[in-house]
């Protein structure tokens, strides 16, 4: 009986749409991105301690990132002067500690965070597996089960992704904004307030594509979702399939929602490798300018030699935060999507 089930709701394939909005006029969900913020802040909460000794250990280990150009610029300066080997192993000394620190807090960082988000991926599986128990019949003759197989899968990676690689990259790129643009502001206010012409366009370019890719990457899922639920029920009806010799026409039903899903990927990933380019060439313009006014200035000793690299080093450093910048929307605008789906479900 269950297989003539699954392999007549394969050929009735018509009426899923008219079915899942019944279900979520049903079960309530038109407020998706609600159900998907309010479960983002309440992960958030629960494992605060452990996300903020995160934070802390990041900050400590980028901030040991940002010290050696200056230990650079201090070297520099100080042989043009004329100061002895003493500087230079001071300057090594320095250099070295920093080093250090800088890899015992990166294994912090990454036992927090990636540790963290596999935590909340298992609280979340967790939670969803428990409440499809509770469920009553009626939701599931609703329910595709490859479907709510992705959600639980697919869906719960992403989340994790999120909270891992995600976070952490939007806390890195957050310190980096915070701290070198001042420092260059310290160093030469005129020459940075050159380089960092092109900056103020990236968050509007930022805005523009994040509901872009929000969108594309909602339906993304929902595609996977439904390649999941056709291939579980043409396996487990596939004795039903064999008997009605219905091996052809499932073939190129499946084959069809394959293509599908292939062509949403595609549309997905022409946005995204539009997405960093323009974040790259942003950075690539204020390089060109460093090169052209901090040169300038050093010949005319608007700055020292020793600033002049330390501007190179700083707005190198800046250009991982701007592809940081890009794969954080992309990884949140999928978590979200994704968390809003398995919403769907502890909703």
């Amino acid at each position: 009986m269950p297989f003539i089930f699954n392999f007549q709701f394969s050929i009735l394939n018509s009426q899923l749409p008219r079915n899942i909005e019944k279900l979520r006029k049903t079960y309530k969900l038109e407020h998706l991105p609600k159900i998907s913020g309010d479960l983002f802040w309440h992960f958030l909460g629960k494992y605060r301690l452990w996300l903020l000794l995160g934070i802390f250990s990041l900050a400590v280990t980028d901030l040991m990132d940002v010290l050696p150009p200056l230990i650079i610029k201090y070297a520099i300066d100080g042989i043009e002067a004329g100061k002895g080997m003493d500087l230079l192993w001071t300057a090594c000394a320095l250099f070295m500690g920093a080093a250090l620190v800088q890899a015992v807090f990166r294994f912090f960082w990454r036992k927090f965070f990636l540790g963290t988000s596999h935590t909340i991926a298992y609280d979340l599986r967790k939670r969803m597996f428990e409440h499809l128990q509770e469920l009553s019949f009626r939701y599931f003759t609703h329910s595709r089960t490859g479907e709510l197989m992705s959600r639980l899968t697919n869906d719960v990676d992403e989340v994790r992704i999120m909270f891992g690689i995600g976070l952490l990259l939007a806390m890195d790129s957050l310190f980096y904004f915070l701290t070198v643009p001042f420092i260059l502001l310290w160093m030469s206010p005129k020459l940075s307030l050159f380089i960092l012409i092109p900056l103020p366009v990236i968050p509007v370019f930022v805005m523009k594509m994040r509901g872009l890719i929000h969108a594309r990457s909602k339906r993304v899922q929902e595609r996977l979702a439904e390649l999941s639920a056709k291939a579980q029920e043409n396996i487990s009806g596939i004795r039903v399939v064999k008997t009605f010799v219905r091996e052809k026409s499932e073939i190129d039903a499946f084959n069809l929602v394959s293509q599908k899903y292939v062509d949403e990927n595609l549309i997905l990933a022409v946005i995204e490798s539009g997405f960093h380019p323009v974040l790259t060439l942003s950075m690539g313009v204020g390089v060109f300018i460093l090169i052209w006014a901090g040169g300038l200035l050093v010949l005319d000793n608007g700055i020292s030699l020793g600033s002049f690299v330390a501007f190179q080093a700083y707005l190198l450093k800046l250009i991982w935060p701007m592809t940081a910048l890009g794969l954080t929307i992309n990884i949140y605008q999928r978590g979200m999507a994704s968390l809003g789906r398995c919403g769907e479900i502890l909703s």
